[in-house]
């Protein structure tokens, strides 16, 4: 396979055919033995009153202004469907957060972002790939791409009918504190046909 290998993110994101960058990884991904996300335990102690001080917005979580192609989003029929379904309550922590400074020293980031996800019952995240431009805002240098990290915090415990997918897996049965890891090309979609909220911190940042 033929594809573009940049080592920087700046770079990447200036390519047209961005999309087509992101899908060439995940496919070589596919060919190799590598899992689509890893486990690391629960390296952090949550206290879930946090959440109570916190302010959410809840809307769509696929934006108009950067939507829509068929061949990006072939399974999700209408438009408006898409933004019907596709919602999400989101905050972000901020940087002298005390749970922020945690996750920042413990994973060796020199820049972080936390963003608070929250997912109401019947509500989705249709699969697609990120383009971390909420992490670029807070660092215009450039990086390896190779120093680019993302982790996902489990906040609310897991019931039946949640579920995280990523690439050809599925993570369910989560409890508090559990943190994953995955790769920046990662697709990845969310679903709750659950009756409680699904909350999560969804860090992206760049490592030392």
């Amino acid at each position: 396979m033929e594809y573009k290998d940049y080592k920087f993110w700046h770079n990447s994101l200036l390519d047209s055919d961005f999309s087509k960058f992101a899908q060439d990884w995940y496919q070589l991904h596919k060919q190799s033995n590598r899992p689509d996300y890893v486990y690391h335990g629960k390296p952090f102690d949550i206290d879930l009153d946090f959440l109570d001080q916190l302010e959410f917005e809840q809307g769509p979580f696929f934006k108009k202004s950067s939507m829509l192609s068929a061949t990006e989003f072939p399974r999700l029929g209408v438009v408006d469907d898409v933004f019907k379904t596709n919602i999400l309550d989101t905050t972000v922590l901020s940087d002298d957060h005390e749970l922020t400074q945690r996750i920042k020293s413990h994973f060796n980031l020199k820049t972080i972002f936390v963003a608070v996800n929250k997912q109401r019952p019947n509500h989705i995240v249709g699969l697609h790939q990120d383009t971390n431009k909420s992490l670029i805002v807070k660092n215009q240098e450039d990086f390896l791409i190779s120093k680019l990290k993302k982790y996902i915090v489990f906040v609310s415990p897991w019931t039946e009918g949640q579920v995280f997918m990523l690439g050809k897996s599925a993570h369910s049965n989560w409890q508090t504190g559990d943190v994953i890891s995955f790769d920046w090309f990662m697709p990845h979609a969310t679903a709750n046909a659950s009756g409680s909220d699904r909350v999560l911190l969804f860090i992206t940042g760049i490592e030392n």
